[in-house]
Parts: structure tokens; sequence; C-alpha cells
């Protein structure tokens, strides 16, 4: 039995537990980009506004996607990927 090189397990687990999402455009007026690293879909989202309320629903499998055809107000709005639960939500300001 010969091992030639070895990965320790908790530098896998730190590489995964560093799931981010990047907005940009942000603030934006009619489409943002959606970037999520280190993240595997498919993905669930849900855009809610301040109170609470969706305000758009979809799915995704890409990890990069343009967010678009919002039909809301300007203010702020919360961006939430619903199956990954390590993810906090995302603030988006629509201008």
């Amino acid at each position: 039995f010969y091992v030639s090189q070895s990965t320790p397990s908790f530098l896998l687990e730190e590489i995964s537990s560093k799931l981010k999402i990047v907005v940009f455009p942000n603030p934006f007026s009619k489409s943002t980009t959606v970037k999520i690293i280190n993240g595997k879909g498919p993905y669930q989202l849900e855009l809610f506004d301040i109170r609470g309320k969706i305000v758009k629903s979809f799915s995704s499998n890409e990890n990069e996607f343009v967010f678009d055809g919002i039909s809301a107000s300007s203010g702020i709005y919360w961006l939430k990927i619903k199956n990954q639960s390590n993810f906090k939500p995302i603030k988006l300001v629509i201008e």
C-alpha cells in the first residue's frame, strides 16, 4: 500500500463552505447578473419586497444568469435561494 499524495478533508469542507452570491450591477433598473460561486444547482430563487411579498420566483441550473423582467417599483428587495439553506438573502436595490 503506497500513498503518493493526500488531501485533508477539512480543506475540502473549508472550500465548500465559501459559497457566495455576487450581484452586478446593484442597484439596477432593468436587469442584473447573479453569479453563484462555489455552488451547485439547481437553484430555486425568490425575490421578496420589504414586506415579505414574493415579487418573482424562478429556477435555474446555471451558476450565472441574468435576472430581468421584474415588474416591481423602485425600492429594496431581497433575493433568496430557497433550496440552499447556507445562502443568506442578498439585498437588491431597484432604481
